[in-house]
């Protein structure tokens, strides 16, 4: 599968965080990734609609929070496509 859509995107981010957060506990680390939002309505309202829209948006949020000298990161780098092919 190819990911195009933002909601796509935001589920491919949501399953690797899962597995980030599942290998963590299994090592004793105390993680946690935060949700995104899977829902197409949700993006849309912020005019986001493609992945690489979804992509833009969760970079410019970092690097803001990262501005203000906040400890934040959305987590991942986008998945490879042929991983969900």
């Amino acid at each position: 599968m190819i990911i195009e859509t933002a909601a796509e995107m935001a589920r491919a981010i949501n399953l690797e965080n899962q597995a980030r957060m599942q290998e963590a506990a299994a090592r004793g680390e105390d993680l946690w990734y935060g949700m995104l939002s899977e829902q197409a309505a949700h993006w849309a309202g912020y005019g986001i609609y493609t992945a690489e829209q979804l992509e833009d948006y969760l970079d410019d949020e970092d690097a803001r929070w990262n501005e203000e000298g906040l400890d934040y990161h959305w987590g991942t780098e986008l998945p490879e496509q042929e991983e969900y092919a």
